[in-house]
Order: C-alpha cells, then structure tokens, then sequence
C-alpha cells in the first residue's frame, strides 16, 4: 500500500513510547533519511538480528560496507580508546584481548601516544602470514620507523629469517651494521670474519689456524 506519514502539528521531536516504558516494536524495515540519534542504548537482542551500515544483507554481526574508503573510528578525548574481543561479558580482564591507544595504567612504556597489543588470556599471540594458502605466501613481516623511511628490520615469510637493518637477509640471522653481545656465543659451524677480529682469549685454544696471528 501507500506509506503513511505521521508528523507533529507544532515545532518539536515526533515521540513515540509504549506504555509503561514497555518500547516501541518495529515489526518491518525501518528506514531513516535522517540522523538516528539514541539517547540511551542501540539494541538488537535477537540472536540472529544483524547490523548492517551500507548494506542491508550483512554478513556478519555488523557489517560496514561502502565502494570506496571505510573506516572505523574509537577516538577519546583526554583518556584511552580501545576496541576488546574476547569471551567474557563484564571488564574482569581475564579471558580478552584489547587494543588501546592512550596509556593504560600499570604498562610500562605505554603513554598517552602509545598503542599497546594487550592479551590478558594465558596463551599465545599469534601472527599468520597468507593463513588461507600458506604455500603461495609472497608478503614478510617489516617494522618501519615514519612513513617512508628504511625499514628497521624485516621477518621473512619464505624461510623465517630475520634481517636486521636489512630487508633482503641472506642467512636466517643478518645483521646489517655492528652488534653487541653481552653473554657467551655457541658456534655449531665455522666462523669466517672478513677483515680483522680482535680476540683476547682466556683458554685452550684447539683447533687449525690458517693466516698470521699478531
């Protein structure tokens, strides 16, 4: 049929309440052309009752869906924004995952400009390259410093080596630039040093010695 409008005859907001504060019931699709302002809470109780921004066939719980940039937004004004996951209800923190943005009391290093990748559960934080089809992975894993600057250090997807100060490693470990190394080092190979290695030794020494000892 024809739709139906229902308006106010003077200025002010169209109210619609049951009574008793029993809510109001919308049996079909509500459509607003509008802003939908909520003063309190926004609820879909159904099990089954989706949220869909952009289409009206989500796919998931909710769903954001736009044909060009989409974004989610979580911004706080003077203290921390986070998103949690997890698989408890209330804000014990014992079985969820958070990530923040703003500090958080007791995290050392986190600040007011920090973000911090937080599991309050007992198990892993994982990270999976190409999950779907591991045999075709083609990324790494790179950690920047700035947009556009050189990479600090790069975990490669094929093979897993770790090239620090180099993003190409040609050994599992490559170290691009000095290191410094405060405990003892067990060698299962050779060592082959190109230009001159300065070793004050206190020990046996057992082995051959190919080249001139000063």
């Amino acid at each position: 049929g024809h739709p139906r409008m229902i308006h106010t005859i003077q200025n002010g907001p169209l109210i619609l309440a049951g009574y008793q504060n029993s809510g109001v019931i919308i049996q079909d699709v509500f459509t607003c052309n509008g802003n939908l302002q909520g003063g309190g809470n926004i609820l879909a109780n159904s099990s089954s009752g989706k949220i869909g921004v952009g289409t009206d066939n989500p796919a998931n719980d909710i769903q954001i869906r736009k044909s060009g940039n989409v974004e989610i937004q979580v911004t706080s004004d003077t203290g921390t924004a986070g998103i949690t996951v997890g698989r408890e209800s209330g804000t014990g923190n014992t079985n969820n995952a958070e990530l923040r943005y703003g500090g958080g009391s007791g995290f050392n290093y986190s600040s007011s400009q920090s973000v911090d990748i937080i599991n309050y559960g007992t198990g892993n934080i994982n990270y999976h390259l190409s999950a779907n089809n591991a045999n075709a992975v083609a990324g790494d894993f790179h950690w920047h410093k700035g947009i556009n600057n050189a990479r600090l250090m790069t975990l490669t997807g094929i093979g897993g080596s770790l090239g620090i100060g180099i993003t190409t490693p040609a050994t599992p470990l490559h170290v691009l630039g000095a290191a410094t190394i405060s405990g003892n080092v067990v060698l299962g190979g050779d060592l082959d040093v190109t230009g001159n290695a300065a070793l004050n030794v206190v020990g046996r020494v057992t082995g051959d010695l190919v080249g001139n000892v000063f």
